[in-house]
């Protein structure tokens, strides 16, 4: 394991790196640096060319998004914006990824409507997972796997990431796309991203804020190797772009 100080290029937050095998932690002082650090970091992204994005829901990616709209409510020109996944609700639902997205960025910024493509929530899962699918296939060509220049992602207290829950079936997926995924301890059903496209992302963003997501973070950054329990564990980009964004708190468990 490696571990260095450094500075961030953008700006002055400082932030530790820390390499765990395949996965890259950047560990900053607080919520906001991270923040900070991260937005910079993805307009570095989008400023190197035409990139698709998929999103993530949470309150850290919320924060990112707002913070993003800040800095650059312009030159959206080439980025396609996708969902890592959805609940199964409509768009204006207060559950909704996409509700959350639209309001804290895509209404705050000069991005076309046809730029940003939407999980239809308030269809059938399996509905909504097809239609998505061909959705993506229609954009990224006859590829194997679309190739998202960032997947952000964050992490449950149980280990999730996107809607791939521990033990749920979505897990053995290995030829789809999008799929529908039924989640007992929920009692629901959510759309999702499958773990071969998140693992054939060129990067990999894992957010993971706050002194409650310590416990997990011990448990999947040191402890067994179980992507059945933990699926977040599964995410390995194939190019090597795994970083995780940790707050010290989040951090603190890993020793």
């Amino acid at each position: 394991m490696a571990d260095a100080t450094q500075r961030d290029a953008m700006g002055p937050v400082a932030m530790r790196v820390v390499q765990r095998g395949a996965a890259e932690l950047r560990i900053f002082e607080d919520a906001d640096a991270l923040v900070t650090a991260a937005a910079a970091a993805l307009l570095e992204v989008r400023a190197a060319g035409p990139c698709h994005i998929a999103l993530a829901g949470g309150s850290t990616p919320e924060a990112l998004y707002r913070r993003i709209a800040d800095l650059a409510p312009g030159g959206w020109d080439d980025t396609q914006l996708w969902f890592g996944d959805e609940r199964g609700v409509g768009p204006e639902h207060a559950d909704s990824n996409w509700r959350m997205a639209k309001d804290a960025f895509m209404h705050r910024v000069a991005i076309a409507p046809e730029q940003v493509h939407r999980m239809r929530g308030e269809l059938t899962a399996d509905d909504a997972a097809y239609e998505y699918e061909a959705e993506l296939r229609a954009s990224f060509g006859a590829v194997p796997w679309p190739r998202f220049d960032i997947v952000l992602l964050g992490v449950g207290e149980d280990g999730h990431t996107a809607s791939l829950f521990p033990g749920t079936t979505a897990l053995g997926e290995t030829t789809r796309w999008v799929v529908p995924n039924w989640v007992p301890k929920l009692d629901t059903w959510r759309i999702t991203l499958s773990m071969p496209v998140l693992c054939a992302a060129k990067q990999a963003w894992i957010f993971a804020v706050g002194a409650r997501k310590a416990a997990i973070l011990r448990e999947v950054l040191g402890g067994r190797e179980d992507p059945r329990a933990y699926p977040v564990q599964a995410v390995v980009p194939s190019d090597g772009g795994l970083v995780w964004w940790i707050d010290e708190a989040a951090a603190a468990g890993l020793g």
